[in-house]
């Protein structure tokens, strides 16, 4: 009988003690942009940060249930953040994509933290930034403050432009359409007109869109867009020999773009901050008071199989300091030993001195030898008398 109730003693103890070292499983909500191989890469990539920097303190879920596709809709990107922020299942909310990411800015505050990684410039929103924090309460973002103006300058070094279009979705034209005709206003100033070309989501007429008259053209990702419309823009731009520049995007110089800045490990970098930032909220943190902030080290992208194309050749300085793609080498022959004694005997200075000092001696003795020779001279007079003249 003793026995027994040890058994039962010692049972409920340990049920008690899986209780107590049991973690609670915290779910975080996540809203795409839309969906395409660099989203969610974007999302594999902040998943696997946070459940890296929270392994062996937090338990986190990732639902499928809890993610939200806008399919590059901003009307549906900002429902997707209201209902998760209305989810009672939802502890956190994690944002991929640069529109869902700005549109978080324009928020005054979350019910619930809330993550925006793909912040690329806070003053496209609206927003001024102060400081290495934000005030929007429960928001953590993390930029790299890009400016336009350092674009728009790596631009020029490869190609001098004084009228630039920039090629973008007509819905993100409207969301930033403000931060849009600033852009106008003090590039103008600067003697730069800027002419937004705004894209829907069909291919006809993009020909007469793109001006004729514009120097350089810089592109967003367009990533709402079908990709053969994508493909067809540069093309057309490629055809009609218009230098171009991608924003924000810099893979886009495989496919044809001839130039962009990008940033190396841009996206594991953007990871791993929120990731920790993520970490310090579960510990008990606030959102707000996280840094949003990482440095960028941009370098240019040029590809040169586009320069060839259109006919632009960037300065050296430029190209030494750059990521060339496409670059055509030069071959030379193969050469083994034996060509190659011959080209170095050929190509040898003292040995053609020595030869046409032969050729010039060769000479000599020919002129010299010319007195030995049998020689034949003759001479010739003529008198003639006057017949009336006695002399």
């Amino acid at each position: 009988m003793m026995m027994k109730r040890i058994i039962i003693a010692f049972t409920c103890m340990c049920f008690v003690g899986i209780e107590a070292f049991a973690q609670p499983v915290l779910t975080i909500g996540i809203v795409s942009d839309g969906e395409n191989s660099k989203l969610s890469e974007a999302r594999t990539a902040l998943i696997r940060e946070i459940r890296k920097a929270s392994e062996g303190e937090y338990a986190l879920s990732f639902p499928e249930s809890k993610r939200i596709d806008a399919s590059f809709s901003v009307a549906r990107v900002k429902s997707g953040i209201d209902k998760l922020q209305n989810d009672p299942d939802v502890d956190m909310v994690l944002l991929v994509g640069s529109t869902a990411s700005h549109i978080a800015l324009n928020y005054n505050a979350f019910a619930k933290p809330t993550f925006a990684p793909f912040v690329y410039n806070t003053s496209l929103s609206g927003l001024i930034k102060e400081t290495d924090r934000t005030k929007i309460r429960n928001l953590n973002y993390v930029t790299g403050e890009s400016q336009l103006n350092e674009e728009i300058q790596a631009l020029q070094s490869i190609a001098p432009s004084r009228k630039i279009g920039i090629v973008l979705e007509e819905s993100h034209y409207r969301l930033y359409s403000k931060a849009a005709e600033e852009a106008i206003s003090v590039f103008r100033k600067k003697g730069i007109d800027i002419v937004f070309i705004r894209i829907a989501d069909q291919a006809d007429g993009i020909e007469k869109m793109i001006l004729t008259d514009l120097d350089a053209v810089m592109v967003t990702p367009l990533y709402g867009l079908n990709e053969n419309i994508r493909k067809k823009i540069i093309q057309t731009l490629n055809n009609r020999k218009i230098p171009t520049y991608a924003l924000g995007e810099g893979a886009m110089v495989n496919e044809g773009i001839l130039a962009a800045s990008v940033e190396k490990d841009d996206l594991s970098r953007r990871a791993r901050r929120s990731a920790l930032n993520v970490l310090e909220v579960l510990r008990g943190g606030k959102a707000q008071e996280q840094p949003v902030s990482i440095e960028q080290k941009r370098q240019l992208m040029i590809n040169m199989k586009t320069a060839r194309l259109i006919g632009v050749y960037p300065k050296f300085s430029v190209m030494n300091n750059a990521i060339l793609l496409n670059v055509t080498e030069e071959k030379e022959p193969k050469l083994s030993l034996t060509t190659v004694a011959e080209e170095a005997v050929r190509a040898n200075l003292s040995i053609i001195a020595a030869k046409l000092g032969v050729a010039a001696n060769n000479e000599n003795v020919t002129e010299v030898r010319s007195a030995l020779f049998p020689k034949i001279t003759g001479e010739l007079g003529y008198t003639r008398l006057n017949s009336d003249n006695v002399y």
